[in-house]
């Protein structure tokens, strides 16, 4: 099969979708498909968009898309499928080969915004762009798999029907990302303290100022724990101007650490954490699962489906920190917690590896095309 990748981001220069993107393709290369992918700023075609992305934000993925939607129209016949990711195609785009995959979307992502009582700014960039997407996806309902259950309810309400959605699990690369045996800590530990690690964006949507407070809240309860932060962000001044404000002695920022040396980090911890407002389906987390750690996460629905379903980790409230640090304590100490520690890395193999996903995507795009054969064959 000849694919067409247009994504907004792709590995190296990106993060989540990026990765998604660049697993998938190198998977389907494995198995002799072809794969030409077209980004703003990586991939076989470059776009550059990367400083309008910077200065524009939202509104620059609109000419993105615009430019992709010509290349599509002018290189259609040259490809058997079509895939993007995210798209905000503001035209008719009328190739049949198109196959969506949606990670988030700004339905879910507005509403938490001004639930949260973000700042006016924060809230009125995320209800405009709401309302870009609907339209957006009122244009063009593209038969779509989304990377969590969350986001398909999401999705729906944008028009596009349940029966053209289905739900296809981000991966893990469980190779890479295994345990490392007797791996030390690269950062100094407190002797005796628990090591909590987040990886991510420190943004808005990751609610940092929650996790450092629950942070010192567990210490002050008595019991010892640090959290590593890996990861940089717009919030990275203001979250160290904060922890300086709290005198909060327990949290390390790593700043951007090189994908390939975080399964180390992943190694040397004790748990992983997430205290996000909103999430897609994060890479880290699966990350983590990959690397045998008990995974900690806020009690939304795009994470903690993944803790149902693979019966290990713990959901907490981080709304009331004095709970939280006591519900993460009594996780710690818990029977649980150990069974966790061994069962979590088998489920992921089982479940997660890129290459069972890559399958999963192959499956649907063989039903699309045998449906849109047919449904030419009939006009």
């Amino acid at each position: 099969m000849k694919i067409l990748v247009c994504t907004q981001e792709y590995y190296p220069k990106g993060s989540g979708i990026a990765n998604v993107a660049y697993y998938i393709v190198e998977n389907l290369k494995k198995k002799g498909h072809s794969c030409t992918v077209i980004s703003s700023n990586s991939g076989d075609i470059q776009f550059n968009f990367d400083s309008k992305i910077v200065k524009f934000a939202g509104l620059a993925l609109l000419f993105f898309w615009n430019k992709a939607r010509t290349y599509i129209n002018n290189h259609e016949q040259e490809y058997d499928l079509i895939w993007v990711h995210n798209p905000l195609f503001t035209r008719k785009v009328e190739s049949s080969k198109i196959y969506s995959t949606v990670h988030t979307t700004y339905v879910k992502r507005s509403g938490t915004y001004i639930k949260e009582n973000f700042s006016l700014f924060v809230r009125t960039y995320y209800q405009f762009m709401k309302i870009i997407e609907h339209y957006c996806y009122k244009r063009n309902k593209f038969t779509s798999n989304v990377i969590s259950p969350a986001v398909k309810s999401e999705l729906v309400s944008l028009g596009i029907k349940d029966n053209d959605v289905v739900y296809i699990p981000n991966g893990v690369d469980t190779s890479k990302f295994k345990p490392i045996p007797n791996q030390k800590c690269p950062t100094k530990i407190p002797k005796g303290s628990k090591v909590i690690l987040c990886v991510g964006r420190i943004a808005y949507q990751k609610n940092p100022f929650g996790l450092v407070e629950t942070v010192e809240e567990i210490n002050k309860q008595g019991f010892k724990i640090t959290l590593l932060w890996a990861g940089d962000g717009e919030l990275m001044n203001e979250l160290k101007e904060f922890i300086k404000e709290k005198n909060a002695k327990h949290i390390t920022l790593l700043g951007r650490v090189p994908h390939e040396d975080l399964p180390k980090y992943y190694s040397s911890a004790d748990a992983f954490i997430l205290a996000s407002f909103y999430e897609g389906q994060p890479l880290t987390l699966l990350e983590a699962m990959s690397q045998g750690l008990p995974c900690i996460v806020s009690d939304i629905y795009n994470m903690s489906h993944i803790v149902d379903e693979s019966k290990c980790g713990k959901v907490i409230n981080f709304k009331n920190k004095e709970k939280a640090a006591k519900d993460i304590i009594s996780y710690f100490k818990s029977p649980k917690f150990k069974k966790d520690k061994s069962n979590i890395r088998k489920f992921t193999v089982k479940n997660k590896d890129w290459k069972v996903i890559s399958e999963e995507y192959l499956t649907e795009w063989r039903k699309l095309r045998k449906t849109k054969v047919l449904r030419i064959g009939l006009r």
